[in-house]
């Protein structure tokens, strides 16, 4: 594939410039980017601003088109999560009592997540490939 790269380079800058034109390319975070940008062919990609992932919107907040990154933020649900006595009746514990039910971890013991009711901002990433084919789902 080099060679291709460095014919393609060679149409555009001179013969002794592609050695080190190809060692700047494989320095980036994204020689295929570097390398089109170079060659006059980059086509940055077009991103939905959200996208739905199951029943959950994904709102996009930023783009590094170099390290392939897409960071986005999305509501969720709150919760607690706690050990408790394994013959513990979960459905006795609530907000107001949860405290009074949490133990130290042990062999036996088990996790227990109780919701809270309250809308959470979270934050994630993923690649940009990722986020399109979320959005060729929508």
């Amino acid at each position: 594939m080099n060679k291709i790269i460095e014919v393609a380079l060679a149409g555009k800058f001179s013969t002794e410039a592609v050695p080190s034109i190809m060692e700047i390319i494989g320095a980036t975070p994204n020689p295929e980017m570097a390398t089109e940008i170079l060659l006059g062919v980059y086509e940055q990609p077009v991103l939905a601003e959200n996208v739905q992932v199951k029943d959950v919107w994904y709102k996009l907040e930023s783009v590094d088109y170099w390290i392939n990154e897409v960071r986005y933020t999305y509501l969720e649900e709150g919760s607690k999560s706690f050990y408790i006595q394994s013959d513990c009746n979960t459905d006795e514990i609530t907000l107001e009592n949860y405290e009074q039910h949490i133990v130290k971890y042990y062999d036996g013991c088990k996790y227990f997540t109780l919701k809270t009711g309250e809308m959470v901002v979270r934050k994630n990433s993923t690649t940009i490939g990722q986020w399109l084919s979320w959005e060729s789902e929508n």
